[in-house]
Formats: structure tokens, C-alpha cells, sequence
């Protein structure tokens, strides 16, 4: 069918089928004739594959780096609260560091630390803040919540042996999630869920000026204090 003005925005998708998309958190009313347009953006999900990084720290005014080797990301802390910017913090932990006193080419801003290695300027994108949150939902209903934090933890942790100094590799442990709201409360659903151990769900979209969208959704939850 075709969509009206108040249907269009960010859905969650519950199911597909065949040709058939269903969103949470919405009842179709538009017409049998027409066309509808369904943007899916690019997913982040568990993985296979186990990736390591190099972390440059260089002194451009001096030409010396430290160069941090064997990186895994082992943590990720988002903040969004009313009347404030929108924070994203990560951690890295890594088996071994090296001292670099002079560049393999260059100086200065233009300085290469590290063989073979090429920069690429990060892309710029708009600030973003919890104005930019059109959709908050818990259990499928919208949330009057004045902040969330998210934290993921890998669990990573070093590995050492006899007869090496430092630690040899890293160890990525379970996934982990965790979520903190601060919410207005109109009934005792949420402190049901939590007295009785029911599994819920939280989802929400941030949109930037450009109109890009991150979505977060955590489909099986339950509240650990309140």
C-alpha cells in the first residue's frame, strides 16, 4: 500500500517473509494501490573472523611514535541524556608496544611510523543529541526516558606464558551487554518485569542532519536493579 506522512519515520522489523515486512509499533492504513519504499542500512552483528589493530601515538613536533600492536576492542560505553551531546567511548587492550625514534619516511604532520601503513582522514558527520532520538521503545511501546547508556564488553583479556614477557595474545571472552535507563513511569509494568524476572526488549534510532540513522536493538532483556 501506499504509506501516509504519519507512517513514514523508523520502524523496527519484526518479521520478513516472502514479500511480507512487518514493523513493530505500527498498524498499516494506506491503500491497496501504490508503492512502498523500505530502507534497510548496513547491520553490525556478531562475527567470525577476529581482527587486531595497530594504534599509532606519535609526537609530529619531534618525529618519535609509540606504536601499540596487537589492539582488540574490548569495550564500547554510549551515552545519550536529555540536554546533552551524545557520548561514544571505546577501550582497546593489546599484547605489546614499540618505541619508534625516527619516521620510515617523511616529517612531521606527514610523518610514517609504521612500513606499508597508509591515513585516511576520518569522515565528518553532525553532532548528535538526544533531540535526534525520534523513537524510544521498550516492550514495544514508546519510553518517556530522560537518558540511556549502553555499554558492550567483549571481555578480553591478555594471555601470558612461561618463558615470555607480557602477554603473548589476546583472549576475547562472552559478549556482553548492558543497558541503563532513567525513565518517567505512568505504571508498574517496568518494576513487574524486574520483581518477576520477565524478559523485555529496547530499541531505538538516532537520526543526524543528514538524515543518517543508527538503530540499537537489544530484543531480549531483563531489568537487573530498578
Amino acid at each position: 500500500g501506499t504509506s501516509t506522512a504519519a507512517e513514514d519515520g523508523y520502524y523496527k522489523v519484526t518479521t520478513v517473509a516472502a514479500t511480507t515486512v512487518t514493523l513493530q509499533g505500527i498498524t498499516w492504513t494506506g491503500t491497496s494501490a501504490g508503492a512502498v519504499t523500505i530502507t534497510r542500512a548496513a547491520r553490525m552483528k556478531n562475527g567470525t573472523t577476529e581482527y587486531s589493530y595497530s594504534v599509532e601515538a606519535a609526537r609530529t613536533d619531534i618525529d618519535i611514535a609509540q606504536i601499540f600492536t596487537g589492539q582488540v576492542f574490548d569495550s564500547m560505553d554510549l551515552s545519550v541524556s536529555d540536554e546533552a551531546i551524545t557520548t561514544a567511548n571505546f577501550s582497546l587492550m593489546g599484547s605489546s608496544s614499540t618505541r619508534i625514534d625516527a619516521p620510515v619516511s617523511g616529517s612531521g604532520t606527514t610523518a610514517l611510523y609504521m612500513t606499508g601503513a597508509t591515513y585516511t582522514d576520518p569522515t565528518s558527520n553532525p553532532v548528535l543529541d538526544s533531540i535526534a532520538v525520534p523513537e524510544l521503545q521498550v516492550a514495544g511501546g514508546a519510553y518517556a526516558a530522560k537518558s540511556i547508556g549502553i555499554t558492550l564488553s567483549n571481555n578480553v583479556a591478555a594471555r601470558t606464558q612461561i618463558g615470555a614477557l607480557g602477554p603473548q595474545s589476546m583472549r576475547r571472552g562472552s559478549f556482553g551487554a548492558q543497558i541503563r535507563v532513567r525513565a518517567y513511569m505512568d505504571g508498574f509494568d517496568d518494576l513487574d518485569d524486574f520483581a518477576n524476572n520477565t524478559e523485555t526488549d529496547i530499541w531505538f534510532v538516532m537520526i543526524d542532519a543528514n538524515n543518517r540513522g543508527w538503530s540499537f536493538s537489544f530484543p531480549q532483556c531483563k531489568f537487573s536493579d530498578a
